[in-house]
């Protein structure tokens, strides 16, 4: 939630989804945030290459409630700390 920014780690976050996903687990992730034009354009080419875009929904900004009616059960995180929680729940 919030901007897409190359610190973000968020082409590792993609790889570890993709990994999930050939181990078994389905799961679907939500990108929430806007960002650089170009950096916006290489993620939706590597959620692509990837073959990701039935797992992966990317979300320009949203509001607060907008958020919470997306993603009522969710617990918001960082791309680094989600990998490392979905780790420990695979």
């Amino acid at each position: 939630m919030g901007r897409i920014a190359e610190n973000k780690d968020v082409p590792k976050l993609l790889l570890f989804i993709a990994a999930l996903l050939k181990s078994g687990s389905d799961r679907l992730l939500h990108i929430v945030g806007g960002g650089d034009p170009g950096i916006i354009e290489r993620l939706d080419r590597e959620i692509a290459a990837l073959g990701l875009g039935s797992h992966v929904r990317r979300h320009g900004f949203l509001s607060r409630a907008d958020l919470q009616a997306l993603l009522p059960n969710a617990v918001l995180r960082s791309p680094l700390r989600a990998m490392r929680d979905m780790h420990c729940a695979s």
